[in-house]
C-alpha cells in the first residue's frame, strides 16, 4: 500500500488486489481519558497491487470518502 490505512474495501480483478476508500489513523491513542481516535480522514483513493511486479499503484479517486466499502465485480468489471 502506499500508505497506512484500515477499514477498506478489497477485491481481486484480473489477478490483482483492489483497496477501495478506507480510513486514514493519523492520531490513534490509547487512553481511555483521551476518547479513543482522534484525526481519522476517510479516502477517496483506489489502488491495485500487482503480485507480479510486486507494486501497488493508484487508480482514479471517487469523488466522497468512504470506509468499510463493499465491493463487487458484475461481468469482469468492478
Amino acid at each position: 500500500m502506499l500508505i497506512k490505512y484500515t477499514q477498506f474495501g478489497v477485491i481481486v480483478l484480473n489477478n490483482c488486489i483492489y483497496t477501495v476508500g478506507g480510513l486514514e489513523r493519523d492520531n490513534d491513542f490509547n487512553s481511555a481519558e483521551v476518547g479513543g481516535n482522534c484525526g481519522d480522514q476517510y479516502l477517496t483513493f483506489v489502488e491495485y497491487y500487482n503480485p507480479d511486479t510486486d507494486m501497488w499503484t493508484s487508480v482514479i479517486d471517487m469523488h466522497i470518502g468512504r470506509s468499510r466499502v463493499a465491493v463487487g465485480i458484475l461481468n469482469g468489471l468492478s
